[in-house]
């Protein structure tokens, strides 16, 4: 297809998905460039959780919602991180009061005093959508422009367009651009990339999704520009059964006339859609052959303990890395384990990650071992990256470092403003529950409402109250005994908010 009519498509697919997108806005926490690279290196041309490895949990959709969900959230404050190869950074952050982060500052300790390293600032629309996140570095004692974004949104909160730009010769330049399209259901149709070589704003990358009648992905074609026509490069196919748990998932590369296999992963799941192992395949002229294979253990609760990972070798599989996996009483990873395949014979240590919680399932502490083989003992010389799990591990921050120690402002409101809540308090305890656990909820003027309980693949369980409730505090009990042990989530609905809480079930 020719540049003006393929570009002239993309512009009529914005106009008329922008009214209709239906979409989730996540909020972003802080990630460091090193965790995106940690990410990259476990995938095949970094492309939707192919070669999964260890980091599979990485994959699955965390506990982020809309942010038009009530909460009594928490926000971390502080972080100062240590180092092996530089000096502690402290980590600062401001928020405004829907809860969105409006300024995160970065201080190096430097002669036992905190002196300022670079900081970037945020302008929300009026419903959360970060629309210029503007970057500055400490130099010369003043603050000097880095980068700049700049982002616009469909009226359901999709991402439309993001133009990043550099500041040179005091003024900003334009880098690239991107530009996204979604269908009548929200998902993302198109995506366009585009970089500015100086003069002019030259084609990139061009990439089209499809979906399955239910939803599910189905194929990104993958298009890039040469001698002024966007042609084919890659594509992924993906297989589904009948309860949607993805079966397969196909890369193949355009040759000369027809699509060429190059990388194929075949996965199944136990009875509860768990991930449970993977084969990875590569194409060998005209046969597929073996790569590499995972297999993934869980809790009674859903949430992975170990995965072994083998590679093909001399026509068998080969043991070459394990991890394994704790965790606190919501969800937060407590510790990973990880261990290498050595001499064909041993497994051995290589590093380790812990971290400390506090009654509300935020992470106050997380730090990052490396085994020493001659002595026999784990030591803090090297940087890991360092999960914090916080929100009864609903939310999660990266670092980079040996330890990283975590301060949590009290509980902001993340209500959009112009909206009237009604339902000022809603928790449950006690949590985990063993026989029972109470609903305490407070309502700042009659209102009609609805308490479910859901299981941890979506199900309602139970229809735990329905009706209309008068102004002032309530309080309601239910029993737990039948349940199976397990992550539930107890959500509440009136005529405008939602607000959901993760219930922990134990024997």
């Amino acid at each position: 297809m020719k540049t003006a009519s393929k570009i002239g498509m993309f512009i009529a697919l914005i106009i008329c998905f922008a009214s209709f997108a239906v979409g989730q806005n996540v909020l972003q926490q802080d990630r460091p460039e090193a965790a995106w690279q940690a990410d990259r290196a476990n995938t095949i041309s970094g492309l939707n959780g192919f070669r999964a490895g260890l980091h599979w949990q990485w994959f699955v959709p965390s506990g982020q919602g809309d942010k038009t969900a009530a909460a009594f959230t928490y926000h971390i404050d502080t972080a100062i991180v240590y180092s092996a190869s530089s000096n502690p950074s402290r980590y600062i952050y401001t928020y405004d009061s829907a809860g969105n982060k409006i300024l995160s500052r970065r201080e190096a300790l430097n002669n036992d005093t905190w002196t300022p390293v670079s900081k970037d600032s945020t302008v929300y629309d009026s419903v959360g959508n970060p629309l210029t996140i503007l970057s500055k570095k400490w130099l010369d004692g003043v603050w000097e422009n880095v980068s700049l974004y700049i982002n616009t949104f469909t009226t359901n909160h999709n991402l439309v367009s993001k133009v990043e730009k550099i500041w040179s010769d005091n003024q900003w330049v334009p880098t690239d651009s991107t530009f996204y399209t979604y269908n009548f259901d929200g998902k993302k149709a198109a995506y366009y990339r585009a970089e500015w070589d100086g003069v002019s704003w030259k084609n990139n990358g061009f990439q089209l999704y499809s979906y399955d009648s239910v939803g599910n992905l189905k194929l990104i074609l993958f298009e890039k520009w040469r001698d002024s026509v966007w042609v084919d490069s890659q594509r992924i196919l993906f297989s589904y059964d009948s309860v949607s748990n993805l079966t397969q998932g196909l890369i193949q590369d355009w040759g000369d006339t027809s699509w060429v296999n190059l990388y194929e992963e075949d996965y199944s799941y136990d009875s509860l859609k768990n991930r449970i192992s993977y084969v990875g395949k590569n194409w060998n002229d005209s046969i597929w052959v073996n790569d590499q294979q995972y297999h993934y253990a869980y809790n009674k609760y859903g949430w992975l303990v170990t995965g072994v990972g083998e590679t093909w070798m001399d026509s068998v599989w080969v043991n070459v890395e394990k991890g394994q996996y704790t965790y606190d009483d919501y969800g937060g990873l407590e510790s990973y384990w990880y261990q290498q395949w050595k001499n064909d014979s041993v497994w051995e240590n290589i590093s380790l990650s812990q971290y400390s919680y506090d009654s509300v399932g935020n992470a106050y502490q997380g730090m990052f071992y490396t085994w020493n083989s001659i002595d026999g003992n784990w030591l803090q010389n090297q940087d890991g990256l360092l999960q914090i799990y916080y929100n009864y591990a609903s939310e999660k921050a990266f670092f980079t470092g040996y330890q990283v120690d975590i301060k949590y402002n009290s509980p902001l409101s993340t209500q959009v403003e112009g909206v009237h809540n009604v339902v000022s308090k809603f928790f449950l305890a006690p949590n985990p529950a063993t026989d029972y656990t109470s609903i305490t909820l407070q309502l700042k003027e009659p209102q009609q409402v609805n308490v479910r309980l859901f299981n941890i693949t979506g199900k309602k369980v139970s229809e735990l109250f329905l009706g209309k409730l008068n102004r002032g505090l309530h309080r309601f009990r239910f029993s737990t005994v039948q349940l199976p042990p397990g992550l539930y989530f107890v959500s509440l609905v009136s005529a405008d908010q939602v607000q959901t809480v993760k219930l922990i079930v134990k024997k």
